[in-house]
């Protein structure tokens, strides 16, 4: 399954505008560097905050509201959040959701990828080379989840497989629901944390990067390249 390619496009598309003065292709080359530190990596530079006439303040809040949205999409992906019965990411405990952020900032923190020089092409655009190493550890977790080893997993549906909800009051369900999300949902944070030390690398994924100008003479990644790069740098099975 690949991430949905709207998960980060509002924050991309903000973080993508840049006016590049004199068109300069090593300005090119730090956009694209630049917009991959301070989303992945919560790292921008002053170099990049000059580039797209921002602040660190704003990179800051930009990177928190990365991670919440990367987080927002876990639960969907593993199901603590289940759609089809109108649960949402604020259905989610405060608590739960530090902890998705905080293991999210530091898998985060394990990026690879790196930049090659822009070139210029005949349209007027650039083409910056991308080369990124995929984080594994989605598919490791996966894997350990559906080995049947991995006991706190095994204990949690054991724990849960006799329960009759249909005895219960709403009230009575409602509680019993958030508690069961909540253990579930830190049984798998929980996996992926006890992780990190083996956390691994897919073979590298190389593309090509096209940054391009307005009207306006404002330089932007092109949104399709945006979500590849997105898709690329954690695996998700």
């Amino acid at each position: 399954m690949k991430k949905a390619i709207v998960i980060l496009l509002s924050i991309c598309m903000f973080l993508g505008l840049a006016s590049c003065g004199g068109n300069s292709g090593d300005r090119i080359q730090s956009l694209v560097q630049g917009n991959m530190d301070a989303i992945y990596l919560g790292n921008a530079s002053d170099e990049y905050i000059d580039i797209i006439g921002s602040t660190a303040e704003t990179q800051r809040q930009n990177y928190i509201e990365g991670l919440n949205t990367e987080a927002e999409f876990f639960c969907y992906y593993f199901g603590i959040i289940d759609s089809s019965y109108d649960e949402s990411y604020d259905d989610i405990k405060d608590e739960t959701k530090d902890k998705i952020v905080a293991m999210y900032k530091q898998v985060y923190d394990k990026s690879k990828y790196s930049t090659k020089e822009s070139v210029k092409q005949s349209d007027g655009s650039y083409t910056v080379q991308v080369t990124i190493e995929p984080i594994d550890i989605m598919e490791q977790a996966i894997d350990k989840l559906l080995s049947g080893t991995y006991q706190p997993y095994e204990d949690f549906w054991t724990k849960y497989e006799d329960i009759n909800t249909e005895a219960m009051s709403d009230e009575e369900f409602n509680e019993f629901y958030e508690k069961y999300t909540d253990e579930y949902a830190n049984v798998i944070i929980d996996c992926i944390l006890g992780l990190l030390p083996e956390l691994g690398y897919k073979d590298a994924k190389t593309l090509s990067v096209q940054v391009q100008a307005d009207s306006d003479d404002i330089y932007s990644i092109n949104d399709d390249d945006w979500n590849k790069i997105d898709d690329y740098i954690i695996y998700y099975p």
